[in-house]
């Protein structure tokens, strides 16, 4: 989606937020100038009461499937998973139906209805950790740096029992319930 003169990634559509909010690392690599942003303290609370102040306001165009808006966000200097959060504001201005269930938004525009589909789900590989504790591991994305990905040794078996583990896995395979997955060595 384009907000302001950038084609940002990782934003959230949210029904639950009363205000548009903008990452300040967001606002840095856009570089947006000083005289944009109007320094503007205030206070948001979570629903967990937990306690936010925001830095500064700021109106930014956004362009999503041919609607254009112009949006007051607010500006918050945290970590967050998203960099941009859509609230109520931006839903109701652009006329937005959000669909939690069907992971899209249906926005009305002059040619008719435009869904935006979230993109899909990164394919991750479990690496374990310590083998005395298969329980413990970490998702590594499939398009990780080589350096990242484990280093697994293959095991030789009895030509018997590799036949017996061929035919399992062919099985598995057939019905989808794994997926080959090729390591650099």
């Amino acid at each position: 989606m384009q907000v302001g003169t950038a084609n940002v990634r990782r934003i959230l559509v949210y029904g639950g937020s009363s205000v548009n909010l903008i990452m300040l690392d967001v606002l840095k690599a856009m570089k947006i100038s000083e005289d944009q942003i109007t320094k503007k303290f205030s206070v948001l609370v979570g629903f967990s009461g937990a306690i936010k102040n925001t830095l500064a306001e700021i109106y930014l165009p956004t362009y999503a499937e041919g609607v254009a808006s112009y949006e007051r966000s607010r500006v918050l200097n945290c970590l967050s998973s998203y960099n941009v959060i859509l609230g109520r504001p931006w839903i109701h201005n652009v006329k937005a139906d959000p669909s939690t269930y069907h992971q899209c938004i249906k926005i009305l525009t002059d040619w008719g209805v435009a869904t935006i589909k979230a993109p899909p789900r990164m394919e991750t590989d479990q690496v374990i950790l310590n083998p005395e504790y298969p329980d413990r591991y970490v998702l590594v994305g499939s398009d990780a740096p080589d350096s990242v990905k484990p280093k697994l040794k293959r095991r030789k078996f009895a030509p018997e029992r590799n036949a017996i583990i061929n035919e399992e896995m062919d099985k598995l395979l057939d019905m989808g319930m794994i997926r080959e997955v090729m390591y650099p060595e």
